[in-house]
């Protein structure tokens, strides 16, 4: 569709008339990583036709969500239609058989607020320019039905690195058509730039990007910004207010004529807001630029240096997606529009899960899992346990973790959309196999690895890794196998250790039982286990006295029995000590046991092991894990008050 797009344009149109070839590697050489995301890496490209040079995405179809491809279409939909000096350009889209290539004007100069902090000196003259040139593409979108619903500094970039660099706006992810009677209702936008018509989940139109340009206009000026608490609660209710104020001290030398069109920017009331095209026949507009000359910013220069140091630093002021951000990250939507809910395939004291059928036209017959939740009934500390949950989880794409597709909710009622795993608990499915080797625990302990570094290497901990939450994506033999359950996790950093004692007797690591503050090591520890299980059969901790079991784990007392281990190789027995170190400094990270030996032994040599005895012994561990209900997680200290301190 989007090919036929460009074979059709004419060259004075938007996207620089480009007629795309078939494959991109006939139109352009790809060259260096500019960046990375979740699903997509930017290339440096040249274009094989003139040499001129782009910024490519390249973007992996088979992580991409359902829902963030459909996002990424309709942004180059947007973008197509779209042909103005001070807007980035789409230059071509390609869609082949794993990725799509996503060619767009390349950038150079950076982010325009960083560009401003690098100058000696700065006028009011400039910031006017600057403005002019937003209002110009601002206009031109509102005039063509567009509009852009996340503008801020962010999206504000330089072609070049010259003085004289024209701006661009960039970032049309939120962008949408304006001309809907009745006005959108997505919550979307980035805190401190959103307009409170959104905030107060009223139906807008092209109007809040008029209230976001007000915003950029005032940090340009004056070198903060008009609205900013700490509490982002109090941060909306003064949006909501539309309370700002023009410092004298500040703003005593800036012209009256840029705070009346501020003023007239920032007017609460969308129906009195001054548009685009009225902006741009302002008198501060239309002035003389030798007069704005005359008006230096150096106080301003310097506060801007400090606002953009702490817009850099604090990646704490993120974007506000969806309802995801505004509305407890949830779309207020329904979802049987969406989905037809099927049979139901388990419940739980507040929930029940049911069997679902996509009905979007990029996903239909697609089954996937659904968690009803009786948003209602759940007490405020597990509300905010399945936000925490959610939030996670948006976040989170990976092979081998469970993924949340989407999430919905009505007056009472909370939908978590997942991806089905058919293939049940990956256990469970070990337990009924004929044969089982070595080779097949290793390679399902090098997915579970491999899920945790990605986890960790985003600053997320899981807490409460263990084999019910090991799934199967389908019933095949060589089904991939998914992490699930991120009710326990939470982010982790250095200086940031964790103190909450959580995770599942048997598996939980030494340093929670210990009380002290922990990382992502304990997710190694649990991993430790499970390895442990997979190839012995049984855990290497177990007392039926729960106290007593808490100490062996605080002691790290285990060992590999002969009749069991004898013969499992070397290199497996050593990975596992590795990860069962008590000292959470010394026990080997995920990263680090994907690079073990163990990890790279030839998987014919593992095949001859073996292990119809461990897989016995399994069957029997398995069956007393499924009855035993009573080995539940702990939550919070006081579950475990009465249960660890014999140290």
């Amino acid at each position: 569709m989007f090919n036929k797009f460009f074979k059709s344009v004419k060259k004075s149109g938007p996207g620089e008339g480009l007629a795309a070839p078939e494959r991109f590697a006939e139109a352009f050489t790809i060259g260096p990583v500019l960046g990375k995301g979740a699903f997509s890496t930017v290339h440096l490209a040249t274009r094989n036709s003139d040499g001129r040079r782009f910024a490519t995405k390249v973007v992996s179809r088979r992580k991409l969500p359902p829902v963030d491809e459909a996002a990424l279409r309709s942004e180059a939909k947007v973008l197509m239609a779209l042909d103005h000096p001070n807007i980035v350009r789409l230059v071509g889209w390609y869609e082949e058989k794993d990725v799509f290539y996503v060619p767009l004007e390349l950038c150079e100069g950076g982010e325009l607020f960083d560009r401003i902090v690098q100058k000696s000196c700065y006028t009011e003259r400039e910031a006017r320019d600057l403005v002019r040139m937003l209002l110009e593409a601002i206009a031109y979108c509102h005039e063509r039905g567009i509009m852009h619903r996340d503008l801020k500094p962010e999206n504000l970039l330089l072609v070049s690195k010259e003085d004289d660099a024209t701006i661009k706006v960039a970032d049309f992810g939120f962008a949408k058509v304006a001309n809907i009677p009745k006005g959108l209702h997505t919550q979307c936008g980035t805190p401190g730039y959103v307009a409170p018509e959104i905030l107060k989940r009223q139906p807008y139109g092209k109007e809040v990007d008029m209230w976001s340009v007000g915003v950029i206009c005032y940090i340009l000026l004056g070198g903060y910004p008009p609205f900013h608490d700490e509490n982002q609660v109090r941060l909306f209710m003064k949006i909501k207010k539309g309370t700002f104020t023009f410092h004298p001290q500040y703003w005593a030398t800036i012209s009256e004529d840029a705070k009346d069109l501020i003023t007239k920017l920032l007017v609460v009331d969308p129906a009195q807001r001054i548009t685009a095209a009225q902006a741009l026949k302002h008198p501060w507009i239309r002035a003389s630029a030798s007069v704005l000359m005359e008006r230096g910013l150096f106080n301003t220069l310097e506060r801007l240096t400090a606002f953009n140091a702490r817009r850099k630093l604090k990646s704490a002021i993120a974007t506000v997606v969806l309802a995801n951000k505004l509305a407890n990250l949830v779309k207020a939507r329904d979802i049987k529009d969406h989905y037809e809910l099927g049979k139901q395939l388990g419940t739980g004291a507040c929930s029940v899960v049911c069997k679902g059928v996509s009905k979007r036209p990029e996903t239909k017959g697609e089954e996937v899992a659904i968690k009803i939740v009786r948003r209602l009934e759940l007490p405020e500390r597990e509300r905010a346990a399945l936000t925490a949950e959610m939030d996670i989880m948006l976040k989170l794409r990976h092979p081998n973790i469970l993924r949340l597709i989407d999430s919905f909710q009505d007056t009472e009622k909370l939908y978590m959309v997942v991806e089905l795993a058919r293939g049940g608990e990956l256990f469970d499915r070990i337990v009924q196999k004929v044969t089982y080797d070595e080779s097949e625990a290793r390679e399902l302990v090098r997915c579970l690895l491999r899920a945790v570094a990605y986890c960790h290497s985003r600053g997320v901990v899981h807490r409460d890794l263990k084999p019910e939450n090991l799934l199967l994506v389908s019933t095949e033999d060589d089904a991939a196998v998914k992490i699930a359950d991120f009710g326990f996790a939470d982010h982790v950093a250095p200086d940031k250790l964790l103190k909450t004692q959580c995770g599942t007797p048997g598996y939980v690591a030494p340093e929670i039982l210990m009380r002290v503050p922990y990382g992502k090591e304990v997710d190694m520890w649990s991993v430790g286990v499970i390895c442990y299980i997979l190839l012995g059969g049984y855990p290497p901790f177990y007392d039926d006295n729960q106290t007593k079991l808490f100490l062996k784990i605080k002691r790290g007392e285990f060992e590999f029995h002969e009749q069991y281990w004898g013969s499992i190789s070397d290199q497996a027995k050593d990975l596992i000590r590795r990860m069962l170190t008590v000292d959470p400094a010394q026990r080997i990270t995920a990263e680090q046991a994907l690079q073990h030996p163990y990890l790279q032994i030839d998987s014919e040599a593992l095949q001859t092991t073996n292990m119809s005895v461990n897989l016995e012994r399994m069957r029997l561990f398995n069956a007393r894990r499924k009855l035993r209900s009573a080995i539940h997680s702990i939550i919070a200290v006081q579950a475990l008050t009465n249960l660890i301190d014999k140290r």
